[in-house]
């Protein structure tokens, strides 16, 4: 019987990430959009304090892994800008990328983590949702996406790459300390 409690509590914990994600990730453009920015920052903090409180091993590991996740992917998104894929506004990235990264940090570790074991599956979703969510991103004019068939397919190629490389060193975070 605490079995099945446990592995529905579980369930649900990956199901809230995914929703608690989602949430973040769509508030903070709304907000950026209108720039809110005090809002964003307001908005990015929630999440992660409420990420933490899902996860059910050691909180400061999970900070560290998650923050050494999170800061590749703010690179990711720099060098994306480099090349032209993406642009921000004055040609700057934003800070308000962190926090979103750190969402997806967590993510990764806790409701993503199914994908980890699945390098196939995580590199075509990877490939396609990770600039699909770029380009919902500048439907909100939050940035411009260059939309050129070769940026668009490099970007994709780039984004299944990270996504798989991002699961593994979750998924070995996990086993270390899990």
């Amino acid at each position: 019987m605490q079995d099945s409690f446990l592995k529905k509590f579980f369930l649900n914990v990956k199901v809230l990430n995914a929703v608690i994600f989602q949430t973040i990730w769509w508030s903070v453009l709304i907000l950026q959009s209108q720039k809110q920015t005090y809002w964003v920052f307001a908005v990015g903090l929630f999440g992660a304090l409420a990420q933490l409180l899902l996860c059910q091993k050691s909180k400061l590991y999970f900070l560290m892994l998650w923050s050494l996740l999170a800061t590749l992917g703010f690179c990711f998104d720099l060098l994306c800008s480099k090349l032209g894929w993406i642009q921000f506004e004055n040609n700057q990235i934003p800070w308000w990328l962190l926090p979103v990264w750190f969402q997806m940090a967590s993510g990764l570790s806790l409701s993503m983590s199914l994908f980890a074991n699945q390098p196939r599956t995580a590199f075509v979703l990877g490939a396609v949702f990770g600039p699909l969510s770029y380009y919902g991103a500048s439907l909100w004019n939050v940035f411009a996406y260059n939309s050129e068939r070769q940026s668009v397919f490099a970007h994709s190629l780039c984004w299944g790459l990270l996504f798989v490389f991002l699961l593994k060193l979750a998924k070995r975070g996990n086993k270390i300390h899990g």
